[in-house]
């Protein structure tokens, strides 16, 4: 099967919305297909933490050096309020990608990072923005004092829970939510979650019953109560 340069190929979801020109050669059986072939970027866009991110370069080459693992290099940025430009690069065969930080003009790893979060340098962080970098940059590099987990992975293990997630709020950091949730037995997840003020919380309880059926409650904190049943299955 031969894919022709003047076919394009739409790639989108999770944020990403991209069109492609492809030219490839897939051969092989159905079980062990070989591409051969490139795919380079004609335009897109990504939304990233509420911030959209223009694709100003792609491409994606299938070679015989490492069969079906093709080797990227996709560049996406945005213009700050301040006129910096951020960049998130990513490349690399797919096995093994490397995600950097650029910008224009060169900015330091944490404020780059802090520009693409909250849209603002690093030294204009509240504390709790601060953390939120530094876990973003530990994820990124895989490497550090959190072994790659970030802090939250770190946290998460140390304290053996299941579940611990900070989702903040870029606008109003003390209505940022944290929620901690652990099975207690098989089948059965606890979680309560709760915002920085001491407000909104909750206390979700799910019961599975087998793999696609599931029973949920909620009860929060103004004293409202929810139950639910869930039934799901993957195609």
């Amino acid at each position: 099967m031969r894919i022709d340069a003047d076919d394009n190929v739409t790639i989108s979801g999770r944020g990403l919305n991209s069109e492609w020109r492809a030219s490839a050669l897939i051969s092989g059986t159905s079980s062990r297909p070989l591409i051969l072939g490139t795919m380079n970027l004609d335009r897109g866009d990504l939304e990233f933490s509420g911030r959209r991110f223009d694709l100003t370069r792609g491409s994606i080459g299938f070679d015989t050096l490492a069969p079906n693992d093709p080797t990227i290099d996709i560049r996406a940025e945005r213009e700050t309020r301040d006129g910096a430009s951020v960049a998130v690069v990513i490349s690399g065969r797919s096995s093994a990608l490397k995600v950097s930080l650029e910008s224009t003009p060169s900015l330091p790893s944490d404020d780059v990072m802090a520009l693409i979060l909250f849209d603002k340098p690093a030294d204009e962080l509240s504390a709790f923005q601060s953390l939120q970098v530094a876990d973003a940059l530990t994820q990124l590099g895989g490497v550090g004092v959190f072994g790659g987990k970030g802090f939250t992975g770190a946290a998460r293990d140390a304290i053996g829970l299941d579940l611990l997630n900070i989702d903040v709020d870029q606008t109003d950091t003390s209505a940022s939510l944290l929620t901690v949730g652990k099975y207690v037995t098989d089948g059965l997840f606890v979680s309560a979650s709760q915002n920085a003020r001491g407000e909104n919380g909750s206390l979700r309880i799910e019961y599975e019953i087998g793999q696609s059926f599931s029973v949920e409650t909620e009860l929060r904190q103004d004293g409202d109560q929810t139950v639910s049943a869930n039934w799901k299955k993957d195609f």
